[in-house]
């Protein structure tokens, strides 16, 4: 007489209604990585709501104990077939500036603690944000001041000629200037330096609040570092967009301003104006993946995530968070 195997604890196995072919591929390639979410009871999309919600879990998990940051997630099949799945990114509400949080005071305090700290840890996020998510700094509102104001120059200076070469006079022409920007926000604010490696480890061994910024700081730059070298060896592109035909991503899950009466917020709604009359989204951007990376994007984004929570717990100690008016 031949037994029977037994079938306690073997994986549900859903039945789709062949709507959504793209949706049940990603599905199965995540369940290699990730347990589903068994879709409710009366879904008509059961494979699209397996898929969904399975990432949605996954996403609360990552998001667990954050404390600057907040995520959400939308999820596109059949886009393409070169690259049929897309997955939005957004911050959650979906806000193009999530929190923002002011340096000024705490630099201070931290310059005359430990001169160059505050710049290095700021210089780390500045370069840790492309393999996390986007956050808006000074720098990229530099960037948008010369865009905006001065047609791509570093200043002022060429409008300027142009407009004197009409004979036309210039000394009482109101324009936002590279003086008013610098005033505003210190240069080694704008353009922060790293300290040398030996520098923050000898940092890092003290106790309290500098060891731990001096940490964090090296951590973030042997991640980046870390995602470089993988990136070379590995060369897979699966690039975290924020431009394409349909439109641009304008969201930033953090800005960082110097206080709140820098000009950041003004240049930053002066790119908003620009991009409302060709199109954005309000996304922090998306992946547009085939179903056969969904484990390698997971991989992938367990790493974003890894970084993102060192810049939770470092932008505290180096900033003060803006009161929402």
């Amino acid at each position: 007489m031949l037994a029977l195997p037994s079938l306690a604890g073997t994986p549900a196995v859903y039945q789709g209604i062949g709507r959504d072919a793209i949706a049940a591929q990603c599905a199965l390639e995540l369940a290699r990585v990730r347990p589903l979410v068994e879709p409710k009871r009366g879904s008509h999309a059961i494979e699209h709501t397996a898929l969904v919600e399975s990432l949605r879990v996954w996403l609360e998990k990552q998001c667990k104990g954050l404390r600057v940051f907040d995520f959400n997630l939308r999820v596109a099949s059949g886009v393409n077939a070169d690259n049929p799945v897309t997955i939005f990114i957004s911050n959650d509400p979906p806000e193009i500036w999530h929190q923002v949080w002011c340096l000024e005071r705490r630099w201070n305090d931290l310059e005359r603690a430990a001169p160059g700290l505050a710049g290095s840890a700021l210089s780390a996020v500045c370069a840790a944000h492309v393999w996390s998510v986007p956050i808006f700094t000074p720098d990229i509102g530099l960037g948008y001041a010369m865009h905006y104001h001065w047609q791509g120059e570093e200043d002022e200076t060429e409008i300027l000629k142009e407009i004197a070469s009409g004979n036309d006079p210039v000394g009482g022409i109101d324009m936002f200037r590279r003086a008013d920007f610098d005033r505003a926000i210190p240069k080694h604010v704008t353009y922060p330096k790293a300290l040398p490696r030996r520098e923050l480890n000898r940092l890092a061994r003290r106790k309290g609040t500098v060891g731990t910024i001096a940490d964090l700081t090296r951590s973030m730059a042997d991640a980046v570092r870390e995602e470089y070298r993988r990136q070379r060896r590995e060369k897979v592109d699966m690039t975290f967009s924020s431009d394409d035909d349909e439109g641009t991503a304008l969201g930033y899950a953090l800005a960082i301003r110097w206080n709140s009466k820098d000009p950041l917020a003004q240049l930053c709604d002066d790119h908003l104006e620009y991009m409302g009359q060709i199109g954005g989204t309000e996304a922090l951007g998306w992946f547009d993946l085939h179903p056969t990376q969904i484990p390698a994007w997971i991989a992938q984004m367990e790493r974003r995530f890894a970084i993102v929570r060192l810049i939770d717990r470092l932008v505290p100690l180096i900033a003060t968070r803006q009161d929402r008016r």
